[in-house]
């Protein structure tokens, strides 16, 4: 599995696995994808695919956002093919968060559920004194430096 940036080339397969993966509120994952890509903040190099063969298999797009004194990114959408065998996920996340860390950012945030991901370092952005409006909004500290906290403000698009 190949992990990248995305290209011009690759939306229209990423807007399939988008339509697939969040079926019947895929036609909206796909509007918010594109007006995340249009944000100023929008770094190419965080729109990232896994792909085998002609086949990409996950999409993760991840954008800037500000916590507290810090700066985060929020992964949204995460689309992937659970259909096929022997896709790692988490492989793809764990390089994908690699890439994050590497431009700079501090932590990763995600709305789920824990115990989907727990095993990568998440916890729940209010433990960790991160203030949002949704409960299960999760945080990844890389864990460099002084632990910041405070509100975790999303740009428009991402906004629940």
């Amino acid at each position: 599995m190949a992990i990248r940036s995305e290209n011009i080339q690759d939306k229209s397969r990423i807007a399939t696995l988008i339509a697939r993966t969040y079926a019947p509120k895929g036609a909206k994952v796909i509007e918010q994808t594109g007006l995340l890509r249009a944000l100023p903040s929008y770094m190419p190099e965080l729109s990232l695919v896994a792909e085998n063969a002609d086949n990409i298999s996950i999409f993760a797009l991840l954008t800037p956002v500000k916590a507290g004194a810090g700066q985060g990114v929020y992964l949204a959408p995460l689309a992937f093919d659970d259909r096929l065998e022997g896709l790692d996920l988490l492989g793809f996340l764990q390089e994908s968060f690699t890439k994050a860390q590497a431009q700079g950012f501090r932590y990763v945030f995600v709305q789920g559920r824990l115990e989907d991901l727990k095993e990568l370092g998440f916890q729940y952005a209010a433990e960790a004194g991160f203030s949002h409006e949704s409960s299960n909004m999760l945080v990844k500290d890389f864990g460099t430096g002084d632990v910041l906290s405070g509100e975790i403000i999303l740009p428009e698009g991402l906004e629940s």
